[in-house]
């Protein structure tokens, strides 16, 4: 048993425990590198439901504050209309956005490919489905 001891304590150590065990990944660098490449391309899709739901807001708020009229040889019904078809079309991109959020590989299904348990793309089928 030790003693640890401080300024004015001392600490008895009663018993210690080492976990250090490893894991060693053997690859080449051009194997990681496309492995790599292929989650960063998938990982991009993360982001991507923040442009549509900018849009979408936007819109919103237009049509809560705004009064449309006429404008550059277009009546207000067309305006109108348009900005109900972007407001549909970007509510139908974030839908998409969400959908291709859920299917992006984890970060356990990177590692995986990594070590050749999976292809990459294998991973990425497996995530879709669950």
């Amino acid at each position: 048993m030790t003693l640890l001891s401080g300024q004015n304590s001392a600490i008895e150590v009663v018993e210690v425990n080492h976990n250090t065990d490893q894991k060693l990944i053997s690859i080449t660098e051009d194997k990681l590198r496309l492995i790599l490449l292929e989650y960063r391309d998938k990982d991009e899709n993360n982001k991507a439901w923040q442009i549509p739901l900018g849009l979408l807001v936007t819109i919103i708020l237009v049509f809560c504050s705004a009064e449309f009229k006429p404008a550059f040889r277009l009546s207000a019904a067309i305006w109108e209309a348009i900005f109900m078809i972007s407001g549909i079309l970007c509510a139908v991109w974030l839908f998409r956005s969400l959908y291709r959020l859920r299917s992006a590989p984890t970060l356990d299904q990177v590692i995986n490919s990594i070590k050749n348990k999976t292809l990459p793309s294998e991973a990425i089928d497996k995530s879709i489905s669950e």
